[in-house]
């Protein structure tokens, strides 16, 4: 009984971990001095630090109103409905 019970935790501890994702979410926070209230931004994604060619844009958030309390400003960038989700593969490095 204790060897069927340890083989059954076995198996669902092997099927939860075939079932999870990695989130296509990213949290990010900032500190805006001088600044308080709505402040529309954009994020975008890049795949080389310094370009700026359309080419290099993987993702781009669109402008959306950011609040900013106490000179804090706290954002979940690839949140539907306000922004487009973030289908990348995270198996490369981006910048932000």
């Amino acid at each position: 009984m204790k060897t069927m019970y340890c083989v059954l935790v076995l198996i669902l501890l092997m099927t939860s971990s075939l079932f999870s994702q990695v989130p296509r979410k990213i949290h990010y926070q900032a500190v805006m001095t001088g600044a308080d209230g709505e402040t529309p931004m954009e994020f975008r994604l890049w795949d080389d630090l310094t370009s700026t060619n359309p080419l290099n844009l993987k993702w781009s958030s669109g402008t959306i109103s950011i609040n900013v309390k106490k000179s804090v400003a706290s954002v979940i960038l690839g949140k539907p409905p306000d922004q487009p989700p973030i289908t990348l593969p995270f198996d490369v490095q981006y910048y932000l």
